[in-house]
């Protein structure tokens, strides 16, 4: 048996077209739907707020959900959305797999409260976007159409979907956003020329320009190459990585042969977790925490890479590197466990959940004093990738576990088959959180799930 929440009713549509790119439809809103029990789901499971569908919004049944945020020029990124608050923007296609093109690219605005589409807008040339929004507008940039085009830098609005596209003669490495701002990473890493600009989307250099110094493969830049917080840009290219000041261009601190990067990782307080790898032998030597102002506050004696799946959010939370955790001012080591470097790993309010694969358990440690709280058995690796209430979501599908942080006992288990039709398996799934609960998003579905309040 399986879920049909039908949540698209009868509305008032408006087409509005600007520039010959895009057609932006934008829809009225309903009411917060009730809770749909699942069949079979035990109490205290989440119920479902609602369901959304591709293959409704497209008109194709193998119609994908992808993030904006990941995809590329060829799409083949994750399922999801990016997080805009009130609203989630996610993107539509087709995978033509004979060409490798994701066709029939849309931006999709959806109500996070309703699932309710608010508004579609169509970007065929869709490259990539960044992962938050810029003020009130997602901030993406497009692709050429043949090597006499130009790229655009597009602005679409989250509460209607308006576009507006600028001309820039750039190509495009990556982009993000910061406050109101967008920073752009364009040039030729294979050549090492590159330049990193701050801006709006309608001058996206009007803040400042600065040379990036750092070379890559162009295969290489599909990743995290730009990643920000509100104080530091962090840039990865091959064996490099730079960090600089979001407000003035300035860079800080960067590391390059023979001192060679495997990897960073940026913190919500503008500390860059590095694990410094040697060039030549390609192995790990150490990890360091390089603060915002480029001191390094703490370093790491272990080949250990201690990245969690899922964070903590807070900007004073103790640094994990290794088998220790590290005081996030001062750089003195606070206490060490042997299952941190077995991961995955999770840190949610100021909880450490670890896998501990020798033993079969999974270890719950308080993130200031080191203090083991609580063990559980461990049935399967989690996969940690939201928090929810007092709980940390894995996904393994086609199961979505929460398990408490604070005591490690099963808050419940859901069978996703019963929501998320199976043919849409083919695709990776994701869970994220929102406003109003959680999402699952898989290949052709988003579902809102959440408990009663």
């Amino acid at each position: 048996m399986r879920l049909n929440v039908a949540l698209i009713s009868a509305a008032a549509c408006a087409m509005i077209t600007v520039g010959f790119a895009s057609a932006v439809v934008v829809e009225r809103l309903t009411a917060s739907p009730p809770l749909v029990e699942i069949p079979g789901a035990r109490p205290g499971t989440p119920g479902v707020a609602w369901t959304l569908s591709a293959r409704d919004i497209v008109g194709n049944e193998f119609a994908v959900f992808e993030n904006p945020a990941t995809s590329t020029e060829y799409g083949g990124g994750s399922s999801g959305f990016i997080d805009a608050g009130k609203v989630l923007v996610t993107m539509t296609g087709l995978h033509n797999y004979r060409t490798g093109q994701f066709e029939k690219r849309q931006l999709v605005g959806v109500d996070a409260e309703t699932g309710k589409k608010r508004w579609t807008t169509a970007v065929p040339a869709l490259a990539r976007c960044a992962d938050q929004p810029a003020g009130n507008d997602i901030v993406c940039v497009t692709m050429p159409n043949d090597t006499h085009d130009k790229p655009d830098m597009i602005n679409v609005d989250i509460d209607d979907g308006t576009l507006t596209e600028h001309a820039i003669d750039w190509t495009v490495v990556g982009i993000a956003a910061v406050g109101g701002d967008v920073l752009t990473l364009e040039g030729n890493p294979e050549d090492g020329d590159l330049r990193l600009h701050s801006g709006t989307p309608e001058n996206p250099s009007s803040r400042w320009t600065v040379r990036v110094k750092g070379e890559a493969s162009w295969e290489d830049t599909f990743g995290d190459v730009l990643t920000v917080s509100d104080r530091l840009a962090l840039v990865q290219l091959g064996g490099d990585s730079v960090g600089i000041d979001v407000q003035t261009g300035k860079e800080i601190w960067s590391r390059h042969y023979p001192d060679c990067s495997m990897g960073a990782h940026l913190l919500p307080s503008g500390i860059a977790v590095r694990t410094r790898l040697d060039c030549l032998t390609q192995e790990v030597s150490e990890s360091e925490a390089i603060g915002p102002t480029g001191r390094v506050i703490a370093t790491a004696k272990s080949a250990a890479v201690n990245i969690p799946l899922l964070p903590s959010r807070e900007a004073d939370s103790p640094i994990l590197m290794g088998d220790s955790a590290f005081d996030s001012v001062s750089g003195r080591k606070l206490w060490s466990n042997a299952a941190l470097v077995n991961g995955p790993s999770a840190v949610v309010d100021g909880v450490v959940v670890v896998v501990e694969p020798a033993q079969h358990v999974l270890v719950g440690i308080d993130l200031v004093t080191g203090k083991e709280l609580w063990q559980s058995p461990l049935k399967d690796t989690p996969a940690f990738g939201a928090a929810y209430r007092d709980c940390a979501l894995s996904l393994q599908t086609p199961y979505i576990t929460a398990t408490n942080f604070h005591t490690g006992k099963q808050c419940w288990s859901l069978n996703t088959q019963s929501i998320v039709s199976g043919q849409h398996w083919n695709s990776p799934a994701k869970i994220q959180e929102s406003d109003a609960g959680f999402v699952l998003a898989a290949g052709g579905n988003l579902v809102s799930l959440r408990l009663e309040n």
